[in-house]
């Protein structure tokens, strides 16, 4: 199990490491967090590592150009 989180209107890491405590039993393996003040948004993800144990599963993801940023939880079939 992983999960995901997110907050708009608090950018603060507080908030982040509060979701983070808390969901920490869903994914032990990796943790992630992509904070904006600008926006005023918190993502993050907690990953628990089956399929992919590798370092390219971490998240959040984020573009080259850093305008795209997402969290998902899920699987990416045929990649």
């Amino acid at each position: 199990m992983c999960s995901i989180f997110g907050s708009i209107g608090n950018s603060y890491s507080f908030v982040a490491e509060t979701f983070k405590k808390e969901l920490r039993h869903r994914g032990p393996d990796d943790e992630g967090t992509y904070i904006c003040d600008r926006f005023r948004l918190t993502l993050g993800q907690t990953r628990l590592s089956i399929i992919d144990v590798s370092e390219k599963g971490h998240q959040p993801l984020i573009d080259s150009k850093n305008n795209y940023v997402i969290v998902f939880n899920g699987e990416i079939y045929n990649y």
